[in-house]
């Protein structure tokens, strides 16, 4: 048995965000490789760092197990005639398939016996395969933008300069656009060797920790941690390790060595989400609070180098820094000169989508549609003024500086600006919020006016997109179209806001002069994101199924009827409710329903069920416009089952009087429409 295999890609700087994809690309490739190629190993582990790919597999067999190929052939009728010898079919296929027809084999198969031709492929040697699976491995990576260099062959993220494969102390033999793999491989770009040739892999991280190179990613990130750990300590301040940003200076660097500096205090009058913007988008550094959360002048990067004097590096990263925090604090300046209302008619010059008109159109869109939203939740004068304002002024922020520099401050720099500007604060908070969230996890709006002006944001988004034909396909979401309907149900969640997403999408179509199948497309669209993200939120998919089956455009009432069902759906009386619900709605699902002619009952099982829902109705009802659905459940399972029990067993519902038969199933029709208000019981599988 071998003992470990290694492989290295080596290239220029492979961009952060595409590392870790690729690492846990080519522990699958392997993977997949090795089990198509007959080879069983050990662990298959990858690492990687900025300057390359690197792949470890441990305890790898000496050759590929023995493979047995079963080749069907003709029936056995077909194959050998009434004495047994076999017929000119049966040689034909034996000669087809390279095999003696006296090797030939019959098998019984569902469709009857047929003759098989059985081939037995020996196991090739281990080091003879492995050339051939670690080129399709390099060649089968793949990354979200790929280059050429020299000459057009491989795509890849950028141009690969060595490749190091051994198995064992014997290099495994291949090439890939014309460079050959070897047992060199190089250490750090600045303070390792140019060129390290190993005698075996088991020298390989060895060699790269004399090097300089910490090819463990995850090591490099408990180095950070903990060298940002003692910052902290020494110095009584606070870093804020956001995990995106920690995870890209992990793939920025080799060898981490973490530093701490400073910029003048003076900066601090910008808005805070400023100078942390321009700290991590432009320097990738990490912003310092003190124990009280306040933001401090200072800031925590990660070099590449171990400089012999870090004061050096610390002070080419305050020039650095102080450049991109003095252009900032010049946008901030001359961006204040003009007031935010006189920016809504640059808008006119923006485009917004090519079909969709401008973002001064789209302004005026979500204006008019927020005030749709604000009569349909019986929002008073007062914030419907308001609303109106920070509709109006909700997009001027895109035509100042400090967006166009740093367009992820959206939202923040329209708040910051009206409020030195003397605007309403809830106005000034509602042009903020409106973009929360921003994605999955991200803080909620805590004024409604925002969320009422997200919602009509987002609602003018989708049925525009959609209605021009831009429906996300695949992965493919280019215009946030998924993340928009996600955040339009959990806006409703999180504020309580009843709406009806036909209404709204509707309300969007008629904004936009567009026909009703850009209304059925976007419900469509948005259907299916309600069920991930009910999905996401832990309900079961017959749970999910069953309420949405009834109705799902009220996201709010759908997640009541959703909790309540999920709350009981373990309980007795609840499976019991569901069982007799169930065989209400299969016999009554065909009709629509009548009314109820009491005179007509004949049996007092009928009388009962009739009894007992309009003893039980009225208190659900009443349940349920109160959002209590679970009360509601309780009401019925306590009031209807026994009665639905009895009446199946002792009445005959198609009875060959048509008008007797016509009133039992219209009273089955009145249990299933209030057993409606909640779910669809029979898809439960209770």
């Amino acid at each position: 048995m071998y003992r470990r295999l290694l492989l290295e890609i080596g290239t220029e700087e492979i961009p952060a965000r595409f590392m870790r994809d690729a690492l846990g690309q080519l522990v699958e490739l392997a993977r997949r490789l090795f089990s198509d190629y007959r080879l069983e190993v050990g662990s298959i582990r990858s690492f990687g760092t900025p300057r390359r790919l690197v792949l470890l597999v441990e305890d790898l067999p000496l050759s590929q197990k023995e493979a047995v190929e079963e080749i069907k052939g003709p029936p056995e009728a077909q194959a050998y005639d009434a004495n047994g010898h076999p017929t000119a079919s049966a040689i034909g296929f034996a000669r087809s398939k390279g095999v003696s027809v006296e090797d030939l084999v019959v098998k019984s198969t569902p469709s009857g016996n047929y003759v098989f031709a059985v081939k037995h492929h020996p196991g090739m040697p281990t080091a003879e395969v492995l050339p051939e699976v670690m080129e399709r491995i390099v060649r089968s990576l793949s990354f979200p933008k790929t280059m050429y260099w020299h000459w057009k062959g491989l795509r890849f993220a950028r141009p690969i300069r060595w490749i190091l494969c051994l198995l064992d102390e014997a290099v495994v033999d291949f090439s890939v656009e014309g460079i050959r793999s070897g047992r060199r491989t190089r250490g750090h770009r600045f303070m390792g060797k140019r060129e390290i040739e190993l005698k075996s892999a088991e020298e390989y991280f060895r060699a790269m920790s004399e090097n300089f190179v910490v090819v463990d990613p995850d090591e490099r990130r408990k180095a950070i941690e903990s060298d940002v750990a003692l910052i902290e300590e020494r110095n009584g301040v606070k870093v804020e390790l956001d995990e995106a940003l920690l995870e890209e200076n992990v793939f920025l660097v080799e060898y981490p060595v973490v530093f701490m500096g400073s910029f003048s205090p003076k900066y601090l009058e910008l808005p805070e989400e400023v100078l942390v913007t321009s700290m991590k988008s432009h320097q990738r550094y990490f912003a310092v609070r003190d124990e009280r959360g306040k933001l401090l002048p200072h800031f925590v990067g990660v070099s590449n180098n171990r400089a012999s004097n870090m004061e050096v590096v610390r002070e080419g990263n305050h020039r650095v820094l102080r450049a991109r925090l003095e252009d900032a604090s010049f946008f901030f300046q001359e961006d204040l000169k003009v007031p935010m209302a006189e920016r809504v008619e640059a808008l006119r010059g923006v485009v917004y989508q090519e079909k969709l008109g401008t973002m001064f159109d789209k302004v005026a869109r979500i204006e008019g549609l927020a005030l749709r939203l604000c009569d349909a939740l019986g929002l008073d004068g007062a914030s419907r003024d308001k609303l109106s304002r920070a509709a109006r002024l909700c997009k001027a922020d895109l035509v100042t500086e400090m967006v166009f520099e740093f367009p992820e401050l959206q939202g923040v720099m329209g708040r910051e600006y009206l409020l030195r500007q003397g605007e309403d604060p809830e106005v000034a908070w509602a042009v903020f919020e409106h973009y929360l969230p921003r994605f999955a996890g991200d803080r909620m709006p805590e004024g409604l006016l925002g969320a009422v002006l997200g919602v009509a944001d987002r609602a003018d988004a989708l049925v525009g997109f959609i209605g021009v034909g831009l429906t996300p396909s695949g992965s493919q979401d280019p215009y946030g179209l998924r993340r928009h309907a996600r955040a339009i149900v959990e806006l409703c969640w999180h504020k309580g806001m009843d709406l009806d997403l036909h209404f709204l999408f509707d309300a969007a179509r008629e904004g936009l002069s567009m026909g009703e199948e850009a209304l059925r497309s976007t419900l469509e669209f948005v259907e299916g994101r309600i069920y991930n993200l009910l999905r996401d939120r832990g309900y079961s998919h017959e749970q999910v199924r069953s309420a949405m089956a009834v109705g799902w455009t009220r996201p709010l009432d759908l997640k009541r009827r959703l909790d309540a069902v999920s709350a009981l759906w373990g309980e007795r009386s609840f499976g019991e409710l569901a069982r007799a619900a169930t065989r209400v709605i299969n016999i009554s699902r065909p009709y629509g329903g009548g009314p109820i002619r009491a005179g007509l009952f004949s049996s007092e099982a009928e009388s009962a069920l009739f009894g007992a829902l309009e003893g039980v109705r009225s208190g659900a009802m009443e349940a349920m416009e109160s959002g209590d659905y679970q009360g509601a459940l309780r009401l019925m399972a306590d009031g209807l089952v026994g009665p639905i029990d009895r009446f199946f067993d002792e009445v005959l519902v198609m009875a060959p009087e048509e008008e007797l038969r016509g009133n039992r199933i219209n009273l089955l029709c009145a249990v299933r429409d209030l057993l409606f208000r909640v779910a669809d019981f029979s898809l439960m599988g209770l």
